[in-house]
């Protein structure tokens, strides 16, 4: 009697077990499903984390390289108007001796502009910052100024007979392409705002704050 009891039991859990098994099946399948598509969205969330930051270190980069061209180009332009230069003695008496010494100078810096001018258009590609670009272009229009007034006033050396209209230019034209970029030196506080505004841009972008 034990044994007809123990092995209807048997059926019981083996008739239960056939009526599960599809169940269990489905909801192993379900979760292998749902676990594969967890791993999916992991995946695709890290690749967009992997993304954001390799975006944020090429714009860092952009940004430092653009930074380290405008400095190199601030040096420049303050060398070439530094107002204190010494004249080797056996060329002091020569004729426009101290503009042809600032000319010198401007084209001595042409690699600098040149590298301004590649990371300019690399931020304009990348980072596309309306006030850097303008404060860029900035940088060149000052060294253009200078350029200028340097050949203006070599071209006036011999004119003995200035109105008072070129009287007026020439002292214009001297104030900028010397300068101490003190507070009276207006030409070089242009120069100093047009710094300050590149760095404004672009420092938080090279330090990953943005």
């Amino acid at each position: 009697m034990a044994s007809v009891e123990v092995m209807t039991a048997c059926e019981n859990v083996c008739r239960d077990f056939v009526t599960w098994l599809p169940k269990v099946t489905t909801i192993l399948g379900d979760l292998g499903t749902f676990l594969v598509g967890v791993g999916v969205l992991a995946a695709f969330q890290q690749l967009s984390v992997w993304r954001s930051q390799a975006k944020a270190l090429s714009r860092a980069e952009v940004a430092k390289s653009c930074l380290v061209a405008v400095y190199e180009v601030d040096d420049a332009l303050r060398q070439v108007r530094n107002p204190f230069d010494s004249i080797p003695k056996e060329q002091a008496s020569e004729k426009g001796i101290t503009y042809r010494r600032r000319h010198e100078r401007l084209v001595q810096y042409n690699e600098a502009f040149q590298g301004l001018r590649k990371a300019q258009i690399d931020h304009d590609i990348v980072l596309g910052v309306a006030e850097v670009s303008k404060a860029i272009d900035k940088l060149f229009q000052i060294r253009s100024q200078v350029m200028l007034a340097i050949e203006f006033l070599y071209d006036e050396i011999d004119n003995e007979e200035r109105d008072p209209e070129t009287r007026q230019l020439a002292k214009k034209w001297r104030s900028q392409i010397s300068g101490t970029y003190s507070e009276r030196d207006e030409f070089g506080q242009t120069q100093i705002d047009a710094i300050n505004e590149i760095k404004h841009g672009l420092s938080d972008i090279a330090r990953l704050s943005k």
